[in-house]
């Protein structure tokens, strides 16, 4: 056995070097990813206006009360863009977890460096960018209880689909 492998049987050595291992594969990985803001409209203090930034576009999306109570997009608009993107090094965040029988659960954060190893060059994407509204049914209630609501959203291409929960974000005062 070498001196490597007697550390990595070690489970506290282990646990940790898996951690950042799996933290450094969610920065390379090429998986979907997300963005999502959710302010209330300046204009008006009873509208959530969302955009979501993903290459899947939003089917469906609600607002929903602490009692499960949703009130669907008053409307969905879906635009999408595309842009290149070119190789190189490229910052991201990550994140893991990894656990045994007796060791318990370990979580790692780390950052990555992403580092193309079989770079084609650049390529094109394509990401839709869809808007919704939402009109706050009981603005009352909304500013007493806001951090218990909630924003469900469905994405999906017809072939692909997966959903997200938002956090509703704070009333304008």
């Amino acid at each position: 056995m070498t001196k490597r492998d007697s550390l990595l049987a070690r489970p506290k050595f282990a646990i940790p070097l898996i951690a950042i291992f799996l933290s450094l594969a969610a920065c390379t990985s090429g998986g979907q990813s997300s963005s999502v803001v959710s302010p209330i409209s300046a204009n008006d203090p009873s509208r959530i206006d969302l955009t979501v930034r993903d290459p899947l576009p939003v089917a469906d999306a609600r607002l929903v009360d602490p009692q499960g109570n949703a009130t669907t997009a008053v409307r969905i608009d879906r635009n999408r863009v595309n842009y290149r993107r070119g190789s190189g090094v490229q910052p991201g965040i990550g994140a893991g977890a990894a656990g045994g029988s007796s060791s318990g659960v370990t979580a790692g954060v780390g950052l990555g460096v992403t580092i193309p190893l079989f770079s084609g060059g650049d390529s094109d994407n394509t990401v839709t960018e869809s808007r919704a509204s939402f009109r706050i049914p009981d603005l009352a209630a909304y500013r007493k209880t806001w951090q218990q609501w909630k924003i469900q959203v469905d994405l999906s291409d017809g072939s692909s689909e997966r959903s997200m929960e938002l956090q509703a974000p704070a009333p304008a005062d």
